[in-house]
């Protein structure tokens, strides 16, 4: 797996994906997600939500705005984490590969 997580880690994933109570498949996968995709040691996806849950059912429409902003800026940020994280890098496989056959003297 390319987030470095375990087989089963991707089963739960899939599994949680099923559930339409977000907060309930966060529960289910929390301790499974990849730390490489958390920024400021927060879970975005958490963040996201609750910022959208907020401000659907409680906020005055500037306030909504504003986090609408911070949250435009986050998940720019998650995607160029998840990109840089899956994106297959052949040239720089090949120069480990290169240096990793080097003969000891």
């Amino acid at each position: 797996m390319k987030l470095d997580g375990k087989e089963e880690d991707a089963k739960l994933l899939v599994k949680a994906k099923g559930n339409f109570q977000f907060s309930q498949a966060m529960e289910q996968i929390e301790e499974h997600i990849p730390k490489s995709l958390f920024i400021a040691d927060k879970n975005p996806m958490k963040v996201l939500h609750k910022a959208l849950s907020v401000g659907v059912h409680a906020l005055e429409d500037d306030v909504c705005l504003k986090q609408a902003t911070a949250v435009r800026i986050v998940l720019f940020d998650l995607s160029i984490r998840l990109r840089e994280i899956l994106k297959e890098n052949s040239a720089l496989k090949s120069a480990v590969l290169e240096l990793d056959n080097i003969k000891d003297h």
